[in-house]
């Protein structure tokens, strides 16, 4: 961290800075401000000296009170000022704050207590509302002492003072968006310490790590650096080189005669049109596959049923991947399109749909294909309308087609159409975007540590993992100067269950989060049993909530909590079977008992039955290896605190896995009925060690 001591002056100075410009821009310079993190409604981290800070005039006294806390400040030649208030005495409250200079601020109903940044993407920021046990919460009472704080989403190219959110009390109006994993982490702490608790909650779906580190921390690792280089300037050239490859677009179309055609659309997707003339078809399809022209326009129909739950408020259609270009009608209106001008092209089809009232709408789409290959491409989660995915209409079935035009295959000697532009990175995906505009403004809030549930989208940079996001835990703590105690989600479960071992990209993303224990002030929950197969967002958030706060109650605040499953320690080699022990036994290893299915989505009760990989074995999960390193389902028993593998196919084994499938049947637990966390034993090359940002 060399680079990054040597700018933390230079650092501090911006940091200010940037509080004036924006702070201050467009207002009376005497007016004192405050950012939006200080507010009525707020929850305070209790300490000696917990910071508040806003603007000012230059050279403007400041005092800030709250019950017997006071502290003043005079603000710098850029207008910024910060007091530290020691409030290690005061109580829980509500109390009134005043901050006063030439004018004078009260915020109410302040509580003080213990406040956690939450953050990652979207596993921590998915709603209540959306889980599985959000009915019964909606039951409790309104909890004064339970409050989150909602950042704004905002991608920003430079660090930035400019901070949205506000406070939200919990209620049953209110905590349906809350984060659910940080909902119930607070419930639990609440509970146990009886003190107020605040959650900062800066997440934002679909992003990776490295948007959420700062750019001194990425200089740390130039080869990460290189990358982000690369992924901006892709980023930053792209409307340039959107725009040749459209004039070359078009000109190609106009030169081999496949240019679009004029169409009344109503004749094909208004309400009152007869269907007898059209085809029924299956979707998604390759449009060949199921009797259609793979070049021309094909009009696809589809009645979509609007219940009550989901009338009368905003929804969103998802199509998938549609070769090539497209038009969405709703109810006869157009919603949406895309075009060869349209940037996200390649990507997966989303359009926003207006609020519907109850009763049957008609979904209507325009596909046009000049290149051949039309068709759609989609997974179900992928090909539905709706707002919550807990109640979706799934779009797979019967269509109604009609073809407009047909044209013919290209010939073999035609010029090929234009290569399309690869698409950037998304902004919110660029180095330092999420940091800059979300974590940036809340240093130096006063925080007791912070919960991460982040991972999923490195999926296929899993090694550099290894590197990136121990960097992203010791550059918070840079930041705010302190060992913030930092704790995580692991990846739950997730796709199909294999039928044979192999390789496993998210598992190499669990043992990247695993590495991350070495720094100190850190600890996992291990979420392995706790996924869905057919889900990326898994309902129960209880559970992930509570393992993070049983985390936090033993190794922050000293309570004598389980809070692990069994952790891999070491292996010996005895007579054809591999010897495993295991640190945090808690009382003795034990086999979890498996139902005869495993779930698919819980948000439909989907299910599949369960096959065990290896019947009669008391454990499942494990694999074993002989020195050609071929893997087999393996055979597992508790032997006091061990657990001996073997396989009749292995005679002389070399390495164990444990767990190392997107989606394990493992059932190795411990006494206080954590899971164990997945493992290997080996040191083999992995599937992602060559795949770098921003690949």
């Amino acid at each position: 961290m060399i680079a990054m001591e040597k700018s933390s002056r230079l650092l501090a100075v911006r940091h200010w800075v940037l509080v004036a410009l924006v702070l201050s821009s467009g207002i009376a310079r005497a007016e004192v401000r405050l950012p939006a993190i200080f507010s009525s409604g707020m929850v305070l981290q209790k300490g000696t000296a917990t910071p508040v800070w806003g603007t000012a005039d230059p050279g403007e006294t400041v005092t800030v009170k709250m019950e017997d806390a006071s502290a003043e400040a005079v603000a710098d030649e850029s207008g910024c000022w910060i007091v530290r208030l020691d409030l290690s005495g005061t109580g829980a409250g509500p109390f009134a704050m005043t901050v006063a200079g030439n004018n004078r601020i009260v915020l109410g109903n302040v509580l003080v207590g213990e406040v956690w940044l939450a953050s990652g993407q979207s596993n921590m920021e998915l709603f209540l509302r959306y889980t599985s046990t959000y009915p019964e919460e909606r039951q409790k009472p309104r909890n004064e002492f339970i409050r989150e704080f909602k950042v704004s989403k905002h991608p920003a190219a430079e660090p930035t003072r400019e901070l949205g959110g506000r406070w939200e009390t919990a209620s049953p109006d209110s905590i349906g968006q809350m984060s659910g994993v940080a909902y119930y982490f607070a419930c639990c702490v609440q509970q146990a310490l009886g003190c107020p608790v605040g959650i900062i909650n800066s997440s934002y779906g679909g992003t990776n790590v490295e948007t959420w580190m700062s750019a001194e921390a990425i200089a740390e690792n130039p080869e990460l650096q290189q990358g982000c280089r690369k992924a901006s300037e892709e980023f930053n050239t792209y409307p340039e080189r959107m725009r040749k490859y459209c004039e070359a677009c078009e000109g190609w179309m106009r030169g081999q005669g496949r240019e679009d055609r004029a169409v009344d659309a109503q004749e094909y997707a208004g309400l009152d049109v007869d269907p007898s003339g059209w085809k029924t078809v299956r979707m998604p399809a390759a449009f060949q596959d199921v009797g259609l022209p793979e070049c021309g326009a094909v009009w696809l129909r589809k009645r979509v049923p609007i219940t009550p739950d989901r009338a009368n408020q905003p929804m969103i259609v998802n199509l998938g991947h549609v070769r090539d270009y497209d038009r969405v009608y709703w109810n006869g209106k157009l919603v949406g399109e895309t075009s060869t001008a349209t940037p996200t092209a390649s990507l997966g089809r989303q359009y926003n749909l207006p609020p519907t009232p109850e009763g049957e709408s008609l979904l209507a789409v325009r596909v046009f294909s000049p290149y051949g290959r039309a068709g759609l491409s989609a997974s179900r989660n992928s090909f539905r309308v709706g707002n919550d995915p807990s109640n979706m209409f799934y779009l797979e079935g019967d269509w109604l087609a009609k073809i407009e035009f047909t044209m013919p295959p290209l010939a073999a000697d035609s010029p090929l159409p234009p290569k399309r532009p690869r698409e950037p990175m998304v902004e919110k995906n660029l180095c330092s975007r999420l940091y800059n505009g979300m974590i940036y403004p809340l240093i130096p809030v006063g925080l007791r540590g912070v919960i991460w549930y982040q991972g999923e989208s490195q999926d296929s940079r899993a090694w550099q993992y290894r590197e990136t996001f121990p960097l992203l835990i010791q550059d918070w703590r840079h930041a705010w100067k302190t060992e913030l105690p930092f704790y995580f989600c692991q990846l739950a479960a997730y796709r199909d269950k294999v039928s044979t071992p192999g390789e496993s990209s998210w598992a190499e993303v669990r043992e990247a989060q695993s590495l991350a224990l070495e720094l100190p002030g850190t600890g996992q929950a291990v979420l392995i049993d706790a996924g869905e197969a057919g889900d990326i967002h898994p309902r129960d958030k209880k559970t992930a909530g509570e393992r993070l706060a049983a985390i936090a109650l033993a190794n922050t605040y000293g309570k004598d909590v389980a809070f692990s499953g069994p952790v891999f320690e070491g292996e010996t080699v005895e007579d054809g079977a591999i010897r495993l022990s295991f640190s945090n036994v808690g009382g003795g290893l034990k086999a979890r008992a498996l139902d005869a299915s495993y779930p698919v989505r819980t948000s439909d009760g989907t299910v599949k039955p369960l096959k065990i990989p290896v019947p009669g074995s008391q454990l499942q999960g494990f694999t074993i290896c002989g020195p050609d390193h071929r893997w087999y389902w393996a055979e597992a028993k508790i032997d006091g605190e061990t657990v001996i593998v073997s396989s009749e196919h292995v005679p002389h084994p070399v390495a164990v896995r444990y767990a190392w499938q997107n989606n394990p049947t493992a059932n190795l637990i411990n006494m206080d009925n954590f899971p164990a966390a997945p493992f290997r034993t080996d040191e083999f090359p992995l599937t992602t060690r060559l795949v770098r940002y921003p690949e």
